[in-house]
């Protein structure tokens, strides 16, 4: 079975006091959007959470348990080329880390490189 991963919005439905049920109220293709969508929209104007899912392709559709997936503007796709910039380079800080402790640097050596 094929997967795809997108992004949940998730607010209350009591966003006064988030004594509701939480429910995700957009499914983004792009964490970008998910994370604009999510501005102001949970309990007491705060920012709802945004969570990576997965969707399952069965038969040609694929499967959420909500509402249609929305998709990125101009600006969310630049605003995600950011994102993925810094997931990458917080990939390749930890990589170099990891390099470091192989070849037997001291943590204090470590913690002072990367400060």
């Amino acid at each position: 079975m094929q997967e795809r991963t997108v992004y949940a919005v998730y607010t209350n439905t009591d966003l006064t006091e988030g004594r509701g049920r939480e429910y995700a109220k957009y499914y983004c293709e792009l964490e970008s959007t998910a994370r604009r969508l999510a501005i102001g929209g949970y309990v007491m104007g705060t920012d709802c959470p945004v969570k990576a899912v997965k969707l399952f392709l069965h038969e040609g559709s694929w499967y959420a348990p909500g509402p249609l997936i929305t998709g990125p503007s101009p600006e969310d796709q630049r605003a995600q080329a950011a994102i993925d910039g810094e997931k990458a380079s917080m990939a390749a800080k930890e990589s170099a880390i990891a390099a470091a402790r192989v070849v037997g640097l001291r943590e204090k050596v470590i913690a002072a490189l990367v400060a």
